[in-house]
């Protein structure tokens, strides 16, 4: 699931990833439309903005079953409706953190990554992906959205700046390796890792059901 908004002269996508079969009631939340089977950020004017050229969007891979809305609770198999089998990261102990230090690794590592430079975690990005996060656990779905406005002009508010960003968001329950395999074999979400990010936000947080929800800003 594609989520696509503009901020400044660009787009930036913002990638969904659904996996490791999340709780029944994973949504987009408020502000974006759902367009078949991508959200797509509300202009305010009942139109949706483009996804940018060579992304995958509006592409599902196999087509939804009969009778289905084709939206972001679509699966091959029944929608979960109790705790995952294993929880996720435990937020009272640390673990939460040490999943999201673990990730950033794994982003600076990827193989597709075209910069050399080592990514920073400035407080201000982080400040607002441990906000993020933490609202995705307080609803208990994935969204893309904030309560406190745009991601990124949060970022610029906290005195981080950039020229170019993107974001993305997950729900599992399996760790940092889980999510940044599923992204990596994702191809909008793999476009999105192989960019020259010299900045990031990432942050765990779990909800009552079990489910941890990841976010991850990326800048430079």
């Amino acid at each position: 699931m594609l989520v696509v908004r503009s901020f400044g002269a660009g787009l930036f996508a913002v990638v969904c990833v659904l996996g490791c079969d999340p709780p029944e009631g994973v949504s987009c939340g408020p502000g974006t439309v759902l367009v078949g089977d991508q959200c797509v950020a509300d202009r305010g004017d009942g139109g949706s903005m483009s996804p940018p050229p060579g992304s995958d969007a509006g592409v599902m891979d196999p087509p939804p079953p009969p009778r289905t809305d084709a939206g972001v609770e679509w699966s091959d198999t029944p929608p979960v409706t109790g705790p995952p089998p294993e929880p996720g990261c435990d937020m009272a102990t640390g673990e939460c953190a040490a999943w999201a230090d673990a990730l950033v690794t794994l982003l600076a590592a990827h193989p597709g990554r075209g910069c050399a430079e080592a990514i920073a975690r400035p407080e201000g990005m982080q400040a607002v992906a441990d906000r993020h996060a933490r609202h995705q656990a307080e609803v208990d779905m994935l969204d893309s959205t904030s309560p406190d406005g745009d991601l990124f002009r949060q970022v610029r508010d906290e005195g981080v700046p950039f020229m170019y960003a993107g974001a993305l968001f997950s729900v599992g329950r399996l760790g940092a390796e889980d999510v940044m395999g599923r992204w990596a074999e994702g191809g909008g979400t793999r476009e999105v890792l192989d960019q020259c990010w010299t900045m990031a936000g990432v942050s765990f947080a779990t909800g009552e059901s079990g489910w941890s929800y990841a976010t991850v800003l990326l800048a430079r």
